[in-house]
């Protein structure tokens, strides 16, 4: 699960390699922020790429391993 950080005065979010490749967003592209007045807050590129690895984002993906289990 991608967690806050700090950088500078604001904050960040991590996301995981496998979201990244998913979703076809890299370093330095920009995104859209929406907040909801629920508080909900929905993060999306500004600019789709059309991605191979999208149609693997569907397909049923094998449980990871949780730390217990390494």
């Amino acid at each position: 699960m991608p967690k806050l950080c700090v950088w500078g005065n604001s904050l960040g979010v991590r996301l995981p390699s496998h979201v990244a490749e998913i979703t076809g967003v890299r370093a330095g592209d920009e995104l859209n922020v929406r907040v909801s007045d629920a508080g909900i807050i929905e993060i999306t590129p500004a600019k789709l790429r059309k991605t191979p690895t999208f149609a693997r984002a569907s397909a049923p993906r094998a449980p990871r391993k949780s730390s217990d289990e390494w």
